[in-house]
């Protein structure tokens, strides 16, 4: 029996949860090759964390791992160490995953204090580094690339201002303790703090770096700025840093929350005009800031979107908004209704300020001026008046969203010079395996509507502007979809034309020792007429890739009308550290 033939017929080992994940893939280790370039974070905070599901739900998955930098894992827990599955597909994307520790509310004064004192009645003379080191166990073994720390409790013990100083001082040394300790034990991993607290030991966020967090700043790698900034923090920051740090920029993250709560421009569908300024907020030939999106699970849980992944249909509408978050395109209708929504709340806003100022001039201390004599500055206000334009209006509509301010998708790390993908998102209402499906919600509504792995969440593809492949959810080979190419998208000038679709881009190990190349391509035709063309065909491109002529290439007979490709060939060497998966599609 061919070898294509047997695919999918033996269960691959399921994974243990328990078990420690891999560690991180050397190209997650890498440095950044664009220093100048700011970072894109992601705070997962959806629905809380720590979802405990029965199988038999479908659920959010976040599937841009390769277009960010960095991934936290964050809940209202003390401590939250990521489950083993975010680490392990934020590993295979090259993406770096943080714990969140975190203290708030009445119960995280008394842990706060626990947390850097020693027990006695030394107060913060001595700080207590026993919990620094445990936490640096905890992230050695489930391999961990690091932690956010959040304090958003005041500070000390009782009311005394000097115990909150102290406080905070010991609280400084604490972060530089666990932040050198943590890199003595993992090399890259880094630690940021959250902008809540300052250096006098009083709740205020700050919103920019400055004299007040400056010392936290300096006692790890980086900090996530609270997101009620507004372009004067921005401005204020980039002073700060040309004068004390110059080209820690990127170490700064500016928080955007999508939720909107304060947010600069509103959050929503127009989070990306927030990542823009961030961008465009350092003087031309300095480093750019980073940006820290909070919960882009937004586009699930807004209830101003009313949407639900329980059914196809209904998955499929978020799936638009989602799409459209992230990568613009045509608006879909809540973009619509969204925007309608953001400028009644703008309107708001701007009545709010107004009767703030009518209020401060009116006040009796405002002028010695008798009021009846006083004129309201400007005298004049037209709330129904046109709003001031938001930033980021005169860039092309193709840039407007979010993927357009994150770096290019990273290629997916190889280092064993395997690759493998379903195109699965790691969640589905149906489930196909070897082109059978095994989960079928229409049979099975009484008590599944669907179901969610994350341990299934595959690499995802980039695709040339142009192309035409959307996800279709009707069938598959394994997984929930597969991926569709429109043979009538490309411009070609003759009906039999060769086109070609790039996939992904590929990290391989550099190696100038041949060995076997080995490619199988599984595909459906999606219509009859399409049998009179000649198979999809994968190949592997990419500069120092050298591939013999003479390799053997093979169309198999799967289940379902499945088709495989297979084609192997040697000698194949990799004399770089890249190459780009490409299926020819003959059209």
């Amino acid at each position: 029996m061919p070898r294509a033939r047997q695919l999918g017929s033996t269960p691959r080992p399921a994974f243990d949860e328990f078990a420690p994940p891999p560690p991180p893939l050397p190209t997650a280790l890498l440095p950044n090759d664009d220093c100048q370039r700011g970072k894109v974070l992601v705070c997962h905070d959806y629905k809380g964390g720590y979802r405990e599901l029965d199988g038999k739900e479908r659920e959010y998955t976040f599937e841009y791992l390769r277009s960010i930098d960095t991934f936290v894992y964050f809940s209202h827990h003390r401590v939250t160490c990521p489950p083993s599955s975010s680490i392990r597909v934020a590993h295979a994307a090259g993406t770096a995953i943080l714990g969140t520790l975190i203290f708030e509310w009445d119960a995280g004064k008394a842990d706060i204090v626990e947390l850097v004192a020693m027990d006695g009645s030394d107060g913060f003379r001595t700080v207590n580094t026993r919990y620094a080191d445990m936490l640096v166990e905890l992230t050695r073994q489930r391999n961990l690339d690091g932690w956010l720390v959040n304090v958003e409790v005041d500070l000390g013990i009782g009311d005394a201002q000097d115990s909150a100083r102290e406080h905070a001082a010991a609280l400084v040394s604490w972060l530089a303790y666990f932040s050198a300790a943590l890199k003595r034990a993992i090399p890259h991993a880094q630690v940021l703090w959250y902008d809540a607290v300052t250096s006098e030991g009083q709740l205020r966020w700050q919103n920019s770096v400055n004299d007040l967090n400056w010392p936290f700043f300096q006692a790890c790698d980086g900090i996530f700025c609270n997101y009620w900034w507004r372009e004067e923090h921005l401005q204020a920051t980039s002073e700060f840093l040309q004068k004390f740090a110059p080209g820690r920029e990127p170490d700064i993250y500016f928080g955007i929350d999508v939720f909107g709560r304060g947010t600069y421009a509103g959050g929503g569908f127009e989070t990306w005009r927030a990542m823009y300024a961030v961008r465009e907020a350092t003087p031309a030939g300095s480093p750019e800031f980073s940006t820290a999106l909070f919960a882009p699970g937004w586009t699930v849980e807004a209830e101003s979107l009313q949407h639900s992944l329980t059914y196809p249909d209904a998955h499929a509408r978020w799936r638009a908004d989602d799409r459209y978050f992230w990568g613009g395109g045509p608006p879909t209708p809540s973009v619509v209704v969204e925007a309608a929504r953001q400028t009644r709340e703008r309107r708001e806003q701007r009545g709010a300020q107004r009767a703030r100022q009518l209020a401060a001039l009116t006040a009796p201390s405002a002028s010695p001026i008798p009021l009846r004599f006083r004129a309201p500055v400007p005298a004049d206000f037209d709330y129904n008046g046109p709003l001031p334009p938001l930033p980021g209006s005169e860039i092309a509509t193709s840039r407007q969203n979010s993927l357009s301010f994150c770096p290019q998708p990273r290629p997916v790390p190889c280092p064993d010079f395997h690759f493998y993908t379903n195109f699965s998102a790691g969640s589905g209402h149906d489930l196909f395996v070897a082109g059978r499906k095994v989960i079928d919600h229409t049979v099975e509504a009484s008590d599944r509507s669907g179901w969610t792995d994350v341990n299934f969440l595959a690499a995802q593809p980039f695709f040339e502007t142009g192309r035409a492949a959307i996800f279709d959810e009707r069938d598959a080979w394994e997984g929930e979809r597969c991926l569709v190419v429109d043979q009538h998208a490309a411009a070609v000038s003759e009906p039999t034309a060769e086109a070609s679709l790039g996939l992904f881009d590929l990290s391989f190990p550099p190696t100038r020792t041949a060995f076997d190349l080995d490619i199988l391509l599984v595909y459906k035709l999606a219509t009859p007429s399409s049998e009179t063309l000649n198979s999809p065909r994968l190949f592997i491109d990419g500069e120092g890739v050298q591939q013999a002529q003479e390799d053997v290439e093979a169309v198999h007979e799967l289940a379902n009308g499945w088709l495989a490709f297979h084609r192997r060939g040697r000698p194949t060497t990799i004399q770089s550290h890249g190459a780009t998966i490409w299926p020819s599609v003959l059209l």
